[in-house]
């Protein structure tokens, strides 16, 4: 799951990084570039095993309603 934007929109995030990493709990990787940049935060997971799909789509969830609950307020300023 990532975030892409401007490289101002980058720049304007990586300002709040420490904050943002606190928020989420946990670092995600970020990749600045003059074309753009991307958040991302990832997980191992073997698609083709159903058993685990349950765990996946729970994570998946989860962080998706964090990306958004943490990100929003910075993203609409």
């Amino acid at each position: 799951m990532f975030l892409r934007g401007s490289a101002e929109h980058y720049a304007a995030l990586r300002k709040d990084r420490h904050a943002i990493e606190k928020q989420l709990g946990e670092p995600p990787a970020w990749n600045g570039a003059s074309d753009g940049w991307n958040i991302a935060i990832s997980r191992h997971a073997d698609a083709s095993d159903r058993t685990d799909w349950a765990a996946q789509h729970t994570w998946l969830a989860t962080w998706l309603e964090k990306f958004v609950q943490v990100f929003k307020p910075y993203v609409q300023r």
